[in-house]
C-alpha cells in the first residue's frame, strides 16, 4: 500500500535490515507474489507495491535487486 493510500489508523514504522535480512524479506515477498491467485488480487497488489518500494529504497542506497 502506498503511503498516500494508508488508512488513517495505520502507523508507519522505520525498519533497519542487514543485507541478508533484506534478501530474506524480498524472497518471502516474491514467494507470496508467485502463490497469490485471482482470489487474493488485493493482497497481490499490496505485495507488489512493497516490492516496488524495496526497489526504490535499494536504488536510493546504490543497491541492485537480488
Amino acid at each position: 500500500m502506498e503511503r498516500a493510500e494508508m488508512e488513517p489508523t495505520e502507523q508507519a514504522i522505520e525498519l533497519q535490515l542487514e543485507g541478508k535480512e533484506l534478501a530474506l524479506l524480498r524472497t518471502g515477498l516474491q514467494m507470496l507474489e508467485n502463490t497469490f491467485g485471482h482470489e487474493e488480487a488485493e493482497e497481490l497488489e499490496e505485495v507488489q507495491a512493497l516490492l516496488a518500494r524495496l526497489d526504490q529504497l535499494e536504488g536510493t542506497h546504490g543497491r541492485s535487486r537480488a
